[in-house]
């Protein structure tokens, strides 16, 4: 076979694949249109949710006692702390005997570089 046989066959097959897609695309499109037809009305698609939390709905009153203004800055009250701090004191977390040793260690080894660096750098 020469070349110009080869190349217009392979040219053919392009011709022939391209004219396929075309025909799948226009399939599909008829097919979008036929469910856009079913789903007429926008209340039957279910709405997605919006992800996280659900925003509160705040009242003036609301807004008004959690903000005030502060040299020119919103924040919260002066002098006002907030009701978990207030009576309760925070509970101390439990450190594993193991734990507390390897702490005490790297403390030492801190301790004992410091140490070095500072003697080391005075005498220079």
């Amino acid at each position: 076979m020469s070349k110009l046989t080869i190349q217009n066959a392979s040219t053919e097959l392009i011709t022939l694949a391209i004219a396929g897609i075309d025909a799948q695309i226009q399939e599909l499109q008829q097919k979008r249109e036929s469910l856009l037809a079913q789903v007429s009305s926008p209340e039957s698609v279910p709405q997605k949710r919006a992800r996280g939390r659900a925003a509160k709905k705040a009242t003036k009153a609301t807004k008004s006692k959690a903000t005030a203004k502060v040299g020119g800055k919103v924040g919260r009250k002066p002098g006002k702390k907030s009701a978990k701090t207030e009576g309760t004191p925070r509970k101390k977390r439990q450190v594993s005997p193991e734990t507390r040793q390897r702490l005490k260690e790297s403390a030492r080894a801190r301790w004992a570089r410091e140490k070095a660096e500072s003697q080391g750098g005075s005498s220079e």
